[in-house]
């Protein structure tokens, strides 16, 4: 699924990246080539809690990362103190533009 960056902060670190179906997630990103703001990854949201392999469609290139389940949240979930905005398998599945 494709995801825009839309937060990177270096000094925590931290990447924030939105599909185009309003899932968000986070992750650790590489610090010898970060993602820029804006960019645009390939990201398996099926593929949690272990290493996987993302593409940088922007600046073609390849980044090892993990993507951490409490670090994926469905936008569209209402926030509620004790609820979750994990977003269903369907939901991880579900659109692939941008």
């Amino acid at each position: 699924m494709r995801a825009i960056v839309q937060k990177v902060n270096l000094s925590l670190p931290y990447c924030d990246a939105k599909t185009a179906n309003d899932i968000l997630l986070g992750f650790k990103p590489p610090l010898d080539a970060p993602p820029r703001v804006g960019d645009i990854l390939d990201v398996d949201l099926l593929t949690l809690d272990q290493e996987q392999t993302i593409t940088n469609v922007s600046q073609d290139q390849e980044y090892r990362i993990a993507i951490k389940s409490i670090d994926l949240h469905d936008l569209r979930l209402t926030a509620s103190h004790g609820a979750s905005r994990f977003p269903s398998v369907e939901r991880r599945m579900e659109g692939d533009t941008i």
